[in-house]
């Protein structure tokens, strides 16, 4: 299913196996201010041309991600 120009703010996801994932084929999503922690993958973005497509990840906190364009 593809998604787009959405704004995903101020989640919490914790010790479960993907917190915030983007998968493949969503686009112009706004990322912010989420916390996902001790998570297998806390931040994951599918879209790899360019790196995580057009979504933007921003002030979101985590310590696994998968691509560096993650903030």
């Amino acid at each position: 299913m593809n998604s787009e120009n959405n704004d995903v703010k101020s989640n919490s996801i914790m010790n479960s196996k993907i917190g915030v994932l983007a998968g493949a084929g969503v686009k112009s999503n706004l990322i912010r201010g989420n916390k996902s922690l001790f998570n297998t993958v806390d931040m994951q973005d599918d879209n790899f041309n360019p790196p995580c497509g057009t979504d933007d990840w921003i002030r979101n906190s985590f310590t696994v991600a998968n691509q560096f364009r993650i903030q």
